[in-house]
């Protein structure tokens, strides 16, 4: 994940939203972090995604050789799937963070496929029309954290 100190491609576009003065991290790409969604007529997600958990830790620059160097931000909530029965969590990942989701559905009902331009048609077995399926896919995560320092621990 680049630090992004000098004017970048996210520059603009973080210091419109927030009041960045120091460097930030951005992380995309999330190709190789999410599932991608490869869209056709035979194969779509109905529903929504499973919550990803991201969890933050923080370094001092020049301090990062060391995983044991690095401390947990505080004030987290739990990861939904972190205590999920159902979902495999492995004893040393961590179970606080915020849950992001890959994608977002969005479905309409249509008289034709012709009335689904941006979207996968599935054709209604008993009526008339269908739904058009659509998708809003995560591409950049933006987090904005409050850091202070404890010199105690």
């Amino acid at each position: 994940m680049p630090l992004v100190d000098e004017s970048g491609d996210h520059d603009s576009i973080i210091t419109k939203r927030v009041n960045s003065s120091a460097g930030y991290f951005v992380f995309d790409k999330t190709q190789d972090y999410f599932p991608q969604i490869d869209l056709n007529r035979d194969n779509i997600p109905v529903g929504y995604p499973s919550p990803i958990c991201v969890h933050l830790d923080w370094i001092k620059r020049g301090q990062d050789k060391l995983k044991k160097n690095y401390k947990k931000f505080i004030g987290f909530p739990n990861c939904t799937n972190a205590f999920n029965g159902k979902i495999r969590w492995y004893p040393d990942d961590p179970t606080d963070g915020i849950d992001v989701y890959s994608y977002k559905q969005y479905v309409r009902r249509v008289s034709s496929e012709s009335e689904c331009e941006k979207g996968v048609f599935r054709q209604s077995l008993n009526k008339e029309g269908g739904r058009c399926y659509s998708y809003k896919r995560l591409d950049t995560i933006c987090l904005t954290v409050a850091f202070r320092e404890d010199r105690a621990a």
